[in-house]
């Protein structure tokens, strides 16, 4: 059973928190990944009981956490200083739990990754969504991430072990 989490903004910082209600959100929920629904998306999901870890949303299919999100203030795709520091983090708390994919943005530009694909970091990312791009590329890349077309993503990164 998949309890009900809080709904709360991923971070105190305001200039985050706009990027979670005017980029973040509308943007999953257009992909299929509804943050008012909790069998698909939480927001500010904890790792454990008691844990300060969090990540800002927690995408499920069939019942298990598939992917991590973690979203920063607009702009930090382009500091790639900071960029390294929130992937390490990334990789961290989806090796903890066993998470399949980690995503990373600053609702301007989605970065997916195969956390558990065995090669250098630089060779784990899956997709790039960059709204700086033209609309028909921004549209075609994002279908990969929707929430109907997961599996095909899933498979792309050879982690198909989802339990059927």
């Amino acid at each position: 059973m998949i309890r009900r989490p809080p709904r709360s903004t991923p971070s105190n910082s305001s200039a985050a928190s706009d990027v979670y209600k005017r980029q973040v959100d509308p943007f999953l929920k257009a992909l299929g990944w509804d943050t008012s629904q909790p069998e698909k998306v939480w927001v500010v999901y904890r790792l454990g009981k008691g844990k300060r870890k969090r990540v800002d949303y927690a995408l499920f299919h069939r019942k298990k956490v598939i992917a991590f999100v973690e979203a920063e203030k607009y702009g930090s795709c382009s500091q790639m200083d900071q960029m390294d520091n929130m992937l390490l983090q990334l990789i961290n708390y989806c090796n903890l739990t066993g998470v399949l994919l980690g995503i990373l943005t600053d609702g301007g530009c989605w970065l997916v990754y195969d956390i558990h694909k065995p090669a250098p970091i630089d060779e784990k990312m899956l997709l790039e969504i960059n709204f700086a791009w033209d609309a028909s590329k921004v549209a075609q890349k994002s279908l990969a991430l929707s929430a109907s077309n997961i599996e095909n993503l899933l498979k792309q990164a050879d982690l198909c072990s989802l339990e059927r």
